[in-house]
C-alpha cells in the first residue's frame, strides 16, 4: 500500500512538472503558427491586390481604345473630357495620356480626364468587391493614391486608417516605371515624370492591420491553450484529491470494521457468559438471576442500538430513506413548545439523542438542550461543558467513520456514524448542522431546519 501510494505521488509530481515544458512548447508553436498565418494572409492579400491592379489596367485600356475609336467621349465611360496635345506632358492623377494612333483626328497625343465621381463611387468599389467580400477570413481596407509624398488619394474604403501602415502595396503599371498595360498599339501610356503614372494600390488587413488581426488570433489561441492546461492541472489536482479522499475513506472503513468488531464482541461476550452461567446453574439466587437477566437485556438493547444506527446510516446514504414530512412541534424534543416544523419526528428525535449522547460521552456532560426560532428557521441547540473541539477537526466531524483524536486517545466507544447520520437527516429536511466552540468552554452543536410556512407566516403577521 505504501509503495503504491509513493509511486502514485511521483507520477502526479511528474505530470504537474511536465505542464511547464508543455506550456512553453505550446507558446512557441503558436508563435510559429501565427507567423506562418501572417505570411499566408499577406500572400493572399497581395495576390488579390495584383488581380485588382490587372483588372484596372485591362479595363482602362478598353476604355481608352473605345474613346480613340469613337473620336469622342463615350457616354457611360470612365472619362469626362479629352483634349489634343502636340506632345505628352505631365498631368494630374486623374489624367491619362494616350497616343492618338496613325489615323486619328487629333494631333499626336490625347489627354483624357477621368470622371472622379464615377471612379470613386462605381469603378473602384466594383473592382475591389470582385476580390474581397464578407466571406473572407480577414476583412480588408483599400486605398488608391499617387505614389509620392502627400499624393492625392484617389479612392479609400470607409474603414481605412491613415495612421496605420499598409500591409500590402501594389503598383498600377508597375508603380514606378510607366508602361502600357500590354504591348498593344494605341494603349494608354504614362511618360516619365507624368503624375498619373505613379499610382499604387494599398491594402490594410482588418481592424488595426494584419499584424493586429494575427495577434488577436494568437492571443485567443494562447488563451484557449492556457485554459486547456489549467483544466488539465485542475483535473490532476481533483484526481489527487479524490484518490486521497478514497484512501482516507478506505482507512476509515477499515477502522470502522475493527471498531464494530470490538463493539459487538463486548456485549456478545457478556450475553454469552451470562447465558452460560444461567444455563449451567451457576446462578440460582433470584436476585442474581434478575441481575443477570437485566445484564442480558441491557447488552441486547445496546446491540440493537448499534445495529439500528448502522442500518439507519446505510439507508440514508443509499437514498432509500425518505423523511415523512409531517407537521410537529420541534420544541418538544428540547422541553419547550411552539416551534413547528415539517419533518420526520422519529428521525429528528434520534438526531437529538445522538447529540445528547455525544455530549455525555465526549464532553463532561450535557450543559444545555434548547430549541429556538427566528423569522424562517428553527434550531435545536445541544451544548456540553467538555474540553471543546479541535479546530483542525471541525470540517471532519460530520464525515462518516471519522472519530476525533481525543475520542481515539480516550478509547471512547463509537463507530463515527452518529454525526454523519445527523448531517444526512438535517440535509434531507432542507436544513443543516454545524459545530462550534463556546467562549465559556465546551462545544455547541446546532441543527437548523426550515420553519413550517404557516408558523413563519403567523410570526410575520404578528410582527407586522
Amino acid at each position: 500500500m505504501r509503495g503504491a501510494e509513493k509511486l502514485w505521488r511521483w507520477i502526479v509530481v511528474a505530470a504537474l512538472l511536465s505542464l511547464g515544458p508543455v506550456a512553453w512548447l505550446q507558446y512557441r508553436w503558436i508563435g510559429d503558427v501565427s507567423a506562418a498565418e501572417r505570411e499566408r494572409l499577406r500572400g493572399w492579400m497581395r495576390q488579390a491586390a495584383e488581380r485588382v491592379a490587372r483588372d484596372y489596367e485591362e479595363a482602362l485600356f478598353e476604355q481608352v481604345r473605345g474613346v480613340l475609336m469613337a473620336g469622342e467621349i463615350v457616354e457611360g465611360g470612365w472619362f469626362k473630357s479629352m483634349e489634343a496635345a502636340a506632345e505628352p506632358r505631365p498631368g494630374g492623377p486623374w489624367d491619362v495620356v494616350a497616343p492618338r494612333g496613325p489615323r486619328g483626328p487629333f494631333e499626336e497625343w490625347v489627354i483624357l480626364r477621368l470622371d472622379e465621381r464615377k471612379m470613386r463611387e462605381e469603378t473602384w468599389p466594383a473592382l475591389i468587391s470582385r476580390q474581397w467580400g464578407e466571406g473572407d477570413a480577414v476583412a480588408v481596407e483599400v486605398r488608391v493614391l499617387e505614389n509620392r509624398p502627400g499624393g492625392e488619394v484617389l479612392f479609400a474604403t470607409r474603414g481605412w486608417k491613415d495612421g496605420l501602415a499598409a500591409d500590402v502595396e501594389v503598383g498600377i503599371w508597375g508603380g514606378g516605371g510607366p508602361r502600357p498595360p500590354r504591348d498593344r498599339r494605341g494603349g494608354p501610356f504614362r511618360p516619365p515624370g507624368a503624375g498619373p503614372g505613379q499610382v499604387v494600390l494599398q491594402v490594410q488587413g482588418g481592424d488595426g492591420g494584419l499584424a493586429s488581426v494575427v495577434e488577436r488570433t494568437r492571443i485567443k489561441n494562447l488563451a484557449l491553450s492556457g485554459a486547456v492546461l489549467v483544466l488539465l492541472a485542475a483535473s490532476i489536482g481533483a484526481l489527487v484529491w479524490s484518490t486521497r479522499r478514497a484512501q482516507r475513506l478506505a482507512e476509515l472503513q477499515m477502522e470502522f470494521v475493527a471498531g464494530v468488531s470490538h463493539e459487538l464482541r463486548t456485549p456478545l461476550t457478556v450475553i454469552r457468559s451470562a447465558g452460560e452461567n444461567l444455563a449451567d446453574g451457576v446462578v440460582t439466587k433470584p436476585e442474581s438471576v434478575a441481575r443477570y437477566g437485566a445484564m442480558v437485556r441491557d447488552e441486547g438493547m445496546r446491540l440493537s442500538g448499534m445495529v439500528e444506527q448502522i442500518l439507519g446510516y446505510a439507508g440514508v446514504e443509499s437514498g432509500r430513506w425518505r423523511p415523512s414530512m409531517e407537521r410537529f412541534d420541534l420544541g418538544e424534543l428540547a422541553g419547550s413548545s411552539g416551534i413547528f416544523v415539517r419533518g420526520d419526528r422519529q428521525a429528528l428525535e434520534q438526531c437529538v439523542r445522538n447529540l445528547v449522547d455525544n455530549a455525555e460521552r465526549h464532553g463532561w456532560g450535557l450543559e444545555r438542550l434548547s430549541a429556538e426560532k427566528n423569522s424562517d428557521t428553527a434550531r435545536i441547540v445541544v451544548e456540553d461543558s467538555g474540553d471543546g473541539l479541535d479546530p483542525e477537526e471541525m470540517e471532519l466531524l460530520f464525515e462518516p467513520f471519522y472519530r476525533g483524536r481525543r475520542s481515539r486517545e480516550k478509547q471512547v466507544k463509537g463507530f463515527g456514524l452518529g454525526l454523519a447520520l445527523v448531517r444526512r437527516v438535517a440535509e434531507a429536511h432542507g436544513g443543516r448542522v454545524w459545530a462550534e466552540n463556546r467562549k465559556e468552554g465546551g462545544a455547541r452543536f446546532v441543527i437548523e431546519l426550515p420553519l413550517d410556512k404557516s408558523d413563519a407566516e403567523a410570526d410575520s403577521a404578528d410582527r407586522g
